[in-house]
């Protein structure tokens, strides 16, 4: 049993939507809301089934505030108080946060909470530049650097930086937990300079190193060698069987290496274990593709409508429809539903192709 569905896990969400609503505790949004754990899980077994451990969170800023959860206890905290009608000290102004780290630079945690939460990432670096030799360096304060200077443009110093917070992570040991939060900054910045052929050689040497971190075998599912990939899907999905991306992901890969069986499988359980509509119309498009690959594109058609069921303006969906009807010759009805895709989506290149070959059909 995957532990969303465990009895305990369901009485926490619940309990959650109880004591907090069900509206995004920071945007206010009302739809696609997650139960966050305010602290992880993994770090913090004991709180797993605490519903003061949990706010409401809209689809957008969970993946925000994912990989960054510990940044954000203390303004859920100060939040759920504040929803609960429970006085409490304001939090700090980020005035008062950049005079606690200009007081004491040697103070790690001063230090990243103004970092992390300075409105200008000029200011943080600026900070930084001005009190560097007194800061003590960690991998958290290394890879917030990244970040801000990732924002700023400054990419070369955005690698150092997210470099750095990799070896400092190696010697606090905690490497393993935090691999692909701490590199993500340095991947953008290499695509970025176009450098991008750098970047897969540079994952599967942490692959080897890590070979128990998820999201790297996931990223190293974006490549030309279909077997390579497969290899990396299946270990996401082993790593991870209860993630709804990763089980799709894996049911493509073994879509186009010709295992349908498996794709078809991976795909239910995609479905079965989505936690929002996001996750239902990728698993539905996972299902979809099998039936592509093997050319049954009535059965593809018929599985997309499901997902046009739960947004009728999904452009993925609507590509993948398109794709399969001028596959299945009916090139009016292709282009129509190109044209519909493109409404929504005006880059979506496979729309873009369907709607070429129409035209050229015509």
């Amino acid at each position: 049993m995957g532990f969303r569905e465990r009895p305990e896990y369901v009485a926490w969400r619940d309990a959650v939507a109880a004591l907090f609503g069900e509206k995004c505790m920071l945007c206010g949004h009302e739809g696609n809301i997650h139960m966050h754990h305010i602290r992880p899980v993994e770090d913090y077994p004991e709180l797993a089934f605490d519903p003061k451990n949990g706010v409401p969170l809209c689809g957008n800023c969970h993946t925000k505030v994912k990989g960054r959860e510990l940044e954000f206890a203390d303004e859920f905290q100060r939040l759920q108080d504040e929803y609960s009608g429970t006085p409490r000290n304001p939090a700090p102004t980020i005035e008062e946060l950049r005079q606690a780290a200009v007081a004491d630079p040697s103070n790690e945690a001063a230090v990243f909470a103004f970092l992390a939460k300075a409105t200008d990432p000029k200011q943080a670096v600026e900070f930084y530049v001005e009190n560097q030799a007194s800061i003590k360096m960690t991998s958290r304060i290394a890879g917030e650097m990244s970040f801000r200077l990732n924002q700023l443009g400054k990419h070369i110093e955005a690698i150092r930086f997210a470099e750095m917070a990799l070896e400092l992570a190696r010697t606090e040991g905690n490497a393993a937990q935090t691999v692909d939060h701490l590199i993500f900054w340095k991947l953008v910045s290499l695509e970025v300079l176009g450098r991008g052929s750098e970047v897969r050689p540079y994952l599967e040497n942490l692959a080897r190193e890590f070979p128990d971190n998820a999201d790297l075998h996931y990223r190293l599912t974006q490549g030309t060698d279909p077997t390579d990939c497969l290899t990396h899907a299946l270990r996401a999905a082993q790593l991870c069987p209860e993630k709804s991306l990763f089980l799709a992901m894996a049911s493509f890969h073994c879509a186009i290496n010709d295992r349908q069986k498996d794709a078809m499988d991976f795909a239910k359980r995609a479905f079965a274990c989505a936690r929002d509509d996001k996750d239902r119309i990728r698993a539905i498009a996972a299902e979809a593709r099998v039936f592509q690959t093997a050319k049954l594109y009535d059965d593809a058609l018929t599985t997309y409508r499901k997902a046009l069921e739960i947004n009728p303006q999904d452009a993925g969906t609507l590509a993948g429809m398109a794709h399969c009807l001028y596959m299945s010759k009916r090139i009016n009805a292709a282009a129509d539903m190109a044209r519909r895709c493109l409404l929504y989506d005006p880059t979506n290149s496979s729309a873009k192709s369907t709607l070429s070959y129409c035209a050229q059909r015509n």
